[in-house]
């Protein structure tokens, strides 16, 4: 406890003054996250890359594009990263059939052969997404409780 004529004063372990300190806890920005736009606009260029590139290495682009993207995303970003290997899959096909000039059942072809690629993303997407969630809230609900 503190006298009404003494300053609060930040705990011993901080050397910062308590208008400082930030409320977020250590535990949950150790790793530096990228906006919402970034961890869209990332997976796209990846995955146009891996369409020009062609054979398997657009699907591991996609896979590997989402993955990071829901990595490094911040929180505020979760539902895009949720729902963009899909439409990323879609957007870069469609766009390699009406921009590249190729034909349509080749864009299907390539689509279908994405597809269980496409599936274990999304899994794996949802399993990442939901691990940040409940640790952060985890993180949160002990920050809260020890104030």
């Amino acid at each position: 406890m503190s006298s009404p004529s003494t300053p609060e004063r930040s705990p011993a372990w901080t050397s910062r003054p308590e208008s400082q300190v930030s409320a977020t806890p250590v535990a949950a920005t150790r790793i530096p996250l990228v906006p919402g736009w970034l961890a869209v606009l990332g997976p796209g260029a990846v995955a146009i890359g891996g369409l020009v590139a062609g054979g398997l290495l657009f699907p591991l682009s996609i896979v590997v594009g989402c993955v990071l993207a829901a990595v490094f995303a911040e929180r505020a970003a979760f539902f895009a990263v949720a729902v963009q290997p899909p439409l990323i899959t879609a957007i870069a096909v469609a766009g390699g059939v009406f921009i590249g000039g190729r034909p349509l059942l080749s864009g299907a072809a390539q689509l279908a052969e994405a597809f269980p690629y496409l599936g274990g993303t999304i899994v794996a997407v949802l399993a990442i997404l939901g691990v940040r969630w409940f640790a952060a809230a985890r993180v949160e609900k002990r920050a809260s409780s020890a104030v």
